[in-house]
Protein backbone atom coordinates (compact mmCIF):
# COMPACT_ATOMS: atom_id res chain seq x y z
CA UNK A 1 0.00 0.00 0.00
CA UNK A 2 1.30 3.30 -1.20
CA UNK A 3 -0.64 5.42 0.55
CA UNK A 4 1.64 6.69 3.78
CA UNK A 5 4.12 7.61 1.75
CA UNK A 6 2.56 9.35 -1.14
CA UNK A 7 0.31 11.25 1.61
CA UNK A 8 2.73 11.87 4.09
CA UNK A 9 3.94 15.17 3.13
CA UNK A 10 1.01 16.90 2.90
CA UNK A 11 1.09 18.27 6.45
CA UNK A 12 4.57 20.29 5.83
CA UNK A 13 3.53 21.16 2.63
CA UNK A 14 0.44 23.22 4.19
CA UNK A 15 3.24 24.44 6.51
CA UNK A 16 5.07 25.68 4.21
CA UNK A 17 2.37 27.39 2.23
CA UNK A 18 0.69 28.77 5.15
CA UNK A 19 3.91 30.35 6.34
CA UNK A 20 4.75 32.36 2.70
CA UNK A 21 3.79 36.27 2.79
CA UNK A 22 1.24 37.24 -0.21
CA UNK A 23 3.20 38.96 -2.74
CA UNK A 24 2.55 42.74 -2.60
CA UNK A 25 1.89 42.76 -6.44
CA UNK A 26 -0.95 40.47 -5.80
CA UNK A 27 -2.51 42.11 -3.02
CA UNK A 28 -2.23 45.57 -4.58
CA UNK A 29 -3.75 44.23 -7.85
CA UNK A 30 -6.82 42.37 -5.46
CA UNK A 31 -7.34 45.43 -3.39
CA UNK A 32 -8.02 47.49 -6.35
CA UNK A 33 -10.51 45.43 -7.81
CA UNK A 34 -14.30 45.49 -7.69
CA UNK A 35 -14.48 41.74 -8.21
CA UNK A 36 -12.56 38.82 -8.70
CA UNK A 37 -12.93 36.00 -11.26
CA UNK A 38 -11.22 32.83 -10.11
CA UNK A 39 -10.55 30.43 -13.36
CA UNK A 40 -8.98 27.04 -14.35
CA UNK A 41 -9.80 23.80 -15.88
CA UNK A 42 -9.71 20.39 -13.65
CA UNK A 43 -8.36 20.72 -10.35
CA UNK A 44 -7.22 23.89 -10.49
CA UNK A 45 -10.85 24.45 -11.15
CA UNK A 46 -11.53 22.52 -7.67
CA UNK A 47 -9.26 24.99 -6.26
CA UNK A 48 -10.99 28.04 -8.08
CA UNK A 49 -14.64 26.94 -6.53
CA UNK A 50 -13.14 26.43 -2.94
CA UNK A 51 -11.22 29.96 -3.21
CA UNK A 52 -14.10 31.65 -4.27
CA UNK A 53 -16.20 30.44 -1.26
CA UNK A 54 -13.57 31.87 0.97
CA UNK A 55 -13.64 35.49 -0.52
CA UNK A 56 -16.91 35.42 -0.67
CA UNK A 57 -17.30 34.56 3.69
CA UNK A 58 -14.94 37.24 4.09
CA UNK A 59 -17.20 39.51 2.07
CA UNK A 60 -15.84 40.09 -1.20
CA UNK A 61 -17.33 39.91 -4.20
CA UNK A 62 -15.60 36.96 -6.08
CA UNK A 63 -17.16 33.95 -8.02
CA UNK A 64 -14.90 30.47 -9.94
CA UNK A 65 -15.59 29.72 -13.41
CA UNK A 66 -14.31 27.07 -16.04
CA UNK A 67 -11.48 28.71 -18.14
CA UNK A 68 -13.50 26.75 -21.35
CA UNK A 69 -17.20 29.05 -20.12
CA UNK A 70 -15.69 32.08 -20.22
CA UNK A 71 -14.40 31.48 -24.01
CA UNK A 72 -17.77 30.39 -24.68
CA UNK A 73 -20.31 32.75 -23.21
CA UNK A 74 -17.50 36.19 -24.30
CA UNK A 75 -14.42 37.48 -22.61
CA UNK A 76 -16.17 40.80 -23.26
CA UNK A 77 -17.97 39.95 -20.14
CA UNK A 78 -15.26 41.05 -17.84
CA UNK A 79 -15.44 44.28 -16.50
CA UNK A 80 -12.21 46.27 -16.88
CA UNK A 81 -12.46 46.25 -12.81
CA UNK A 82 -12.11 42.73 -12.46
CA UNK A 83 -9.44 41.25 -11.29
CA UNK A 84 -8.58 37.73 -12.99
CA UNK A 85 -6.93 34.69 -11.21
CA UNK A 86 -5.88 31.93 -13.65
CA UNK A 87 -5.21 28.70 -12.08
CA UNK A 88 -2.60 26.22 -13.90
CA UNK A 89 0.00 24.06 -12.35
CA UNK A 90 1.95 23.33 -15.60
CA UNK A 91 1.40 27.02 -17.39
CA UNK A 92 0.01 24.97 -20.31
CA UNK A 93 -3.67 24.43 -20.13
CA UNK A 94 -5.04 25.55 -23.30
CA UNK A 95 -8.49 27.08 -22.25
CA UNK A 96 -6.84 29.09 -19.02
CA UNK A 97 -4.01 30.23 -21.37
CA UNK A 98 -6.37 31.23 -24.60
CA UNK A 99 -8.41 33.04 -21.85
CA UNK A 100 -5.16 35.27 -20.75
CA UNK A 101 -3.87 36.08 -24.32
CA UNK A 102 -7.62 36.74 -25.17
CA UNK A 103 -8.25 39.16 -22.40
CA UNK A 104 -4.41 40.61 -22.67
CA UNK A 105 -5.19 41.35 -26.36
CA UNK A 106 -7.96 43.25 -24.83
CA UNK A 107 -6.30 45.10 -22.75
CA UNK A 108 -7.23 44.20 -19.47
CA UNK A 109 -4.43 45.02 -16.98
CA UNK A 110 -5.54 42.74 -13.60
CA UNK A 111 -4.19 39.30 -14.78
CA UNK A 112 -2.74 37.01 -11.79
CA UNK A 113 -1.78 33.51 -11.95
CA UNK A 114 -1.13 31.03 -9.65
CA UNK A 115 1.38 28.37 -11.59
CA UNK A 116 3.99 26.17 -10.73
CA UNK A 117 5.60 27.22 -13.71
CA UNK A 118 6.87 30.66 -13.89
CA UNK A 119 8.56 30.70 -17.17
CA UNK A 120 5.07 29.40 -19.02
CA UNK A 121 3.27 31.14 -21.56
CA UNK A 122 0.33 32.01 -19.05
CA UNK A 123 3.11 33.51 -16.56
CA UNK A 124 4.25 35.93 -19.62
CA UNK A 125 0.44 37.01 -20.57
CA UNK A 126 -0.03 37.94 -16.94
CA UNK A 127 0.66 41.38 -14.39
CA UNK A 128 1.71 39.29 -11.45
CA UNK A 129 2.55 35.50 -11.00
CA UNK A 130 2.35 33.75 -7.82
CA UNK A 131 4.70 30.60 -8.25
CA UNK A 132 3.58 27.54 -6.10
CA UNK A 133 6.98 26.60 -6.31
CA UNK A 134 6.20 22.58 -5.66
CA UNK A 135 8.74 19.84 -6.00
CA UNK A 136 8.19 16.39 -7.66
CA UNK A 137 7.73 15.29 -3.65
CA UNK A 138 5.47 17.95 -3.01
CA UNK A 139 3.25 18.31 -6.74
CA UNK A 140 1.38 14.64 -6.11
CA UNK A 141 -1.33 13.94 -4.29
CA UNK A 142 -2.88 17.75 -3.51
CA UNK A 143 0.16 19.84 -4.22
CA UNK A 144 -1.64 21.82 -6.88
CA UNK A 145 -4.69 22.37 -5.20
CA UNK A 146 -3.17 23.08 -2.11
CA UNK A 147 -0.91 25.98 -3.16
CA UNK A 148 -3.87 27.61 -5.62
CA UNK A 149 -6.25 27.76 -2.63
CA UNK A 150 -4.14 28.67 0.33
CA UNK A 151 -2.49 31.25 -2.26
CA UNK A 152 -5.94 32.69 -2.13
CA UNK A 153 -7.27 31.85 0.80
CA UNK A 154 -4.19 34.04 2.67
CA UNK A 155 -4.90 36.85 0.02
CA UNK A 156 -8.75 36.92 0.98
CA UNK A 157 -8.38 37.18 4.50
CA UNK A 158 -5.48 39.97 4.09
CA UNK A 159 -8.15 41.91 1.97
CA UNK A 160 -10.57 41.28 4.59
CA UNK A 161 -8.47 41.79 7.78
CA UNK A 162 -9.38 38.11 8.77
CA UNK A 163 -6.75 36.34 10.86
CA UNK A 164 -5.51 33.59 8.89
CA UNK A 165 -4.95 29.73 9.95
CA UNK A 166 -2.48 29.32 12.83
CA UNK A 167 0.14 27.00 10.56
CA UNK A 168 1.12 25.09 13.71
CA UNK A 169 -2.98 24.02 14.34
CA UNK A 170 -3.14 23.43 10.35
CA UNK A 171 -0.12 21.01 9.91
CA UNK A 172 -1.30 19.33 13.28
CA UNK A 173 -4.58 18.78 11.96
CA UNK A 174 -3.60 17.64 8.59
CA UNK A 175 -1.38 15.26 10.31
CA UNK A 176 -4.45 13.93 12.15
CA UNK A 177 -6.00 13.18 9.40
CA UNK A 178 -3.42 11.42 7.29
CA UNK A 179 -2.90 9.15 10.08
CA UNK A 180 -6.93 8.49 10.27
CA UNK A 181 -6.34 7.89 6.33
CA UNK A 182 -3.68 5.57 6.57
CA UNK A 183 -5.35 3.01 9.17
CA UNK A 184 -8.43 3.22 7.17
CA UNK A 185 -6.88 2.25 3.82
CA UNK A 186 -5.47 -0.74 6.28
CA UNK A 187 -8.87 -2.02 6.21
CA UNK A 188 -9.31 -2.32 2.59
CA UNK A 189 -6.42 -4.44 1.22
CA UNK A 190 -8.05 -4.26 -2.42
CA UNK A 191 -9.23 -1.77 -4.41
CA UNK A 192 -12.92 -0.75 -3.87
CA UNK A 193 -15.07 -1.31 -7.07
CA UNK A 194 -16.24 2.44 -6.96
CA UNK A 195 -16.13 5.01 -4.64
CA UNK A 196 -18.61 8.13 -3.84
CA UNK A 197 -17.15 11.35 -2.61
CA UNK A 198 -20.24 13.63 -0.46
CA UNK A 199 -19.33 17.16 0.39
CA UNK A 200 -21.75 20.02 0.97
CA UNK A 201 -21.42 23.64 0.46
CA UNK A 202 -17.56 24.77 1.17
CA UNK A 203 -16.73 20.98 1.16
CA UNK A 204 -18.13 20.86 -2.61
CA UNK A 205 -14.71 21.60 -3.95
CA UNK A 206 -12.96 19.32 -1.86
CA UNK A 207 -15.12 16.33 -2.58
CA UNK A 208 -14.75 17.00 -6.09
CA UNK A 209 -10.75 16.97 -5.90
CA UNK A 210 -10.73 13.67 -4.18
CA UNK A 211 -13.02 12.35 -6.90
CA UNK A 212 -10.04 13.22 -9.21
CA UNK A 213 -7.49 11.89 -6.59
CA UNK A 214 -9.14 8.44 -6.86
CA UNK A 215 -9.54 8.27 -10.53
CA UNK A 216 -6.02 9.53 -11.40
CA UNK A 217 -4.06 8.21 -8.79
CA UNK A 218 -5.79 5.32 -7.35
CA UNK A 219 -7.50 4.13 -10.74
CA UNK A 220 -11.11 3.59 -9.35
CA UNK A 221 -13.71 4.59 -10.67
CA UNK A 222 -15.51 7.31 -8.37
CA UNK A 223 -18.19 10.33 -8.38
Amino acid sequence: MRFPQLFAPIPHLIRDLLAREPAIEAMRLIGSSGSVRILGMGGSYNAAVAAANTFVMCGLDARAELASQLLRTGCETVSGDSAIVLLSESGTSIETNRVAATLRARGHRKLLCITNRVDSELAASCDVTIEQNLTPATRRPIGPFAASFLSLYQLACRQAGTEVADPAAAVSAAADLVGRAASIAHLCRKAPPCVEVFGRAALTASAAQAVLIIREIARVPAS
